[in-house]
């Protein structure tokens, strides 16, 4: 009869080696799955910083821009305000001019327009930047959404791939406990 009890556990013990021996596997998968992930969620982490680093910039940038946007549409108010005031002493009461009068309001209208040319292209180029860096801005925002959607998904991948390592774990230590 000890005998018997004897062999029954020793086959009993040999079916749990069995099957734990197919278990670690399993777990030495899960544990390098998990490696593997945490591996991609600190890579994602880093392109993170690196995406808001560089929305910092463009942000810096495009208020840059705006300044000297800001700057140079005063500098035309300012211009144009000096050529109507130039306008109204050339012809205060709207009375007809005399040649010289018009001579000197085309000369004064001539001068306001060549001072403004430069302002004006100015403006235009710094519209044209500040476009470009809003456009870029939004890129760099939507590249910023699609890593942190990466990022909460390698999250939740790890979160899984924890579970179900522990699981396996539990699993072995009831298998080696009975």
């Amino acid at each position: 009869a000890a005998r018997r009890d004897t062999q029954a556990a020793e086959k009993e013990r040999s079916e749990l080696a069995g099957e734990v021996g197919k278990l670690e596997p399993s777990m030495i998968q899960v544990q390098e799955e998990v490696k593997t992930y945490e591996q991609k969620l600190e890579q994602a982490q880093q392109q993170l910083v690196k995406k808001k680093e560089q929305a910092q910039q463009h942000d810096s940038k495009v208020e840059e821009l705006e300044a000297e946007i800001a700057a140079a549409k005063k500098d035309l108010e300012e211009l144009q305000e000096e050529y109507e005031e130039a306008k109204r002493d050339a012809a205060p009461d709207q009375v007809t001019l005399t040649d010289e009068q018009e001579t000197e309001y085309e000369r004064v209208r001539e001068a306001a327009a060549a001072a403004s040319v430069k302002p004006r292209q100015q403006l235009a180029i710094l519209q044209k930047k500040l476009e470009t860096a809003r456009a870029t801005a939004a890129e760099c925002s939507s590249q910023l959404d699609e890593i942190k959607k990466r990022k909460a998904e390698v999250n939740r991948e790890v979160n899984d791939y924890t579970e179900r390592s522990q699981k396996i774990s539990e699993s072995m230590k009831k298998t080696e406990a009975d």
